[in-house]
């Protein structure tokens, strides 16, 4: 499966059952406390980034497949899901770095939820929510990162698999996707999410001890994981001190902290963990200003942060007045100082409908900013916009695309639009079909796939592509 592993890697319809009955909720919310899933008893550091692979508990890949294709279908439609390819990307790359240690038979999809609420979650088949919410609340890329890396560890140590294996013994196979979707669709507010989170909080104590064990076992990972890509291994430790002193007293505390017990003693202790890594980047800055920006909720505290660079402050200011008004002017200024301004110029040449422009923009960015897939889709927006005939793409792009090496969804269904109105429908059928098979259809990637190949195409390698990943198809799901 390691072709077919690599161009399903990313992720995004939901037809199926949403899981919306108070029973199932409570069911969910009892059996589920979010990523705070049953695991094995601590182990050592060099068992700890144990790889999400094979079958454990009776919970097998192809279980985990299942749940994560219908998942994927869910996340391509969740309203509560926050579409912005910039964001993607930077959580992606983030998420991406800090999990390449894994070794994942299945690849790790991170998702934005558009929620002002601190929260995170992990879902069978390696996929991960974070909110908005929770990024606008950390100080720094290591906060961040030690969030995600609790995260990762959760899916690695198998607490995932094991819990849904468990629901699954009592109620049948069906309840684990059942159970994930319910989740997420709480998640992303589907679902009453306060009568979900409350039956968490009526639920959490009679769990909380066996919690506890394996919420420190994804600590002691994610530990490795910081260290490992040289981040301050304190800053899960002090972003969970800062949400606890908050809400000290408070009755109604964030879900995250609800599902995520930390002790003040083990915070304590996590918190003085000898650490010389990094605190922040330039990316986490911008990115966050955008996150506050996007969402257009709380503006206010775009301008209340403490930037270490100075760009993040220019890029501050400029989306304090889009923010506010919805227009902005300046970006032109910041557009070759990072990518991410860049998206923002490249954004604004396509809202203006200087669709060319944008392209010729984007051609000259990507080669100081190399496959930034949160470029690549303004590009082919703006090809597709302006009617670009498939053989003006710039080649490197295109080849990248006929192979599946992409990860972000959208990017296919934009090019196989210019594929099909350039009439080429061979390279359409196969584009559709990468953007299916990241988007948890494997069906209907096997149906395009075969289309594609029947059609036929002048290019060798994308055929030679199209073929392993038919086989593929066929060895993994039978099709």
């Amino acid at each position: 499966m390691k072709y077919l592993s690599r161009i399903i890697n990313s992720t995004p319809t939901r037809n199926h059952q949403k899981a919306s009955t108070k029973s199932l909720l409570l069911t969910l919310t009892s059996t589920i406390l979010s990523a705070s899933l049953i695991g094995a008893p601590a182990q050592s550091q060099s068992s700890l980034l144990k790889s999400n692979t094979g079958s454990v508990a009776g919970f097998s890949v192809g279980q985990a497949l299942e749940v994560r294709n219908e998942l994927l279908k869910q996340v391509e439609t969740e309203g509560g899901v926050l579409r912005d390819p910039t964001l993607n990307y930077y959580l992606a790359s983030l998420g991406n770095k800090l999990a390449s240690g894994t070794n994942p038979t299945i690849p790790y999809r991170f998702f934005w939820v558009k929620d002002y609420v601190i929260n995170a979650s992990a879902f069978p088949g390696s996929i991960i929510g974070i909110n908005t919410g929770l990024m606008a609340a950390t100080k720094n890329e290591s906060e961040l990162a030690g969030v995600l890396g609790h995260e990762i560890s959760h899916v690695s140590r198998r607490h995932i698999a094991r819990r849904y294996e468990k629901a699954a013994q009592t109620a049948g196979a069906r309840s684990m996707v059942l159970l994930a979707a319910g989740a997420l669709a709480a998640m992303t507010g589907s679902v009453g999410q306060a009568a979900v989170f409350g039956a968490v909080g009526n639920q959490a104590q009679s769990s909380i001890d066996e919690t506890r064990v394996f919420e420190r076992e994804a600590d002691d990972a994610a530990v490795v994981l910081l260290q490992r890509n040289g981040y301050s291994v304190s800053g899960f430790a002090s972003f969970m001190l800062t949400l606890q002193k908050q809400h000290l007293g408070i009755g109604k505390a964030p879900p995250f902290l609800l599902t995520h017990p930390l002790p003040l003693d083990r915070a304590t202790t996590l918190s003085r963990v000898e650490s010389s890594g990094t605190s922040s980047s330039q990316s986490y800055e911008l990115a966050k200003i955008r996150a506050i920006g996007v969402t257009n909720v709380r503006c206010e505290q775009i301008n209340q942060q403490q930037y270490e660079y100075g760009l993040s402050q220019q890029y501050a200011s400029y989306w304090q007045h889009r923010c506010g008004s919805g227009q902005a002017s300046g970006i032109g200024e910041l557009r070759n100082s990072h990518w991410i301004p860049a998206t923002d110029y490249a954004e604004s040449l396509y809202d203006a409908g200087r669709h060319n422009e944008a392209m010729l923009f984007i051609e000259a960015a990507l080669a100081q900013w190399p496959n930034n897939e949160a470029l690549i889709y303004h590009y082919l927006k703006s090809a597709e916009s302006s009617a670009t005939a498939i053989n003006q793409l710039s080649q490197g792009i295109a080849n990248s695309l006929d192979s599946g090496y992409f990860s972000m969804p959208d990017l296919y269904r934009s090019y196989a639009n210019i594929a099909q109105n350039s009439g080429d429908k061979a390279k359409s059928a196969a584009a559709f079909a990468y953007h299916a098979l990241k988007t948890g259809r494997p069906f209907d990637a096997a149906e395009n796939f075969r289309k594609a190949i029947q059609i036929g195409t002048n290019s060798t390698e994308a055929k030679s592509n199209w073929i392993i990943a038919i086989n593929e198809l066929h060895s993994t799901y039978g099709l």
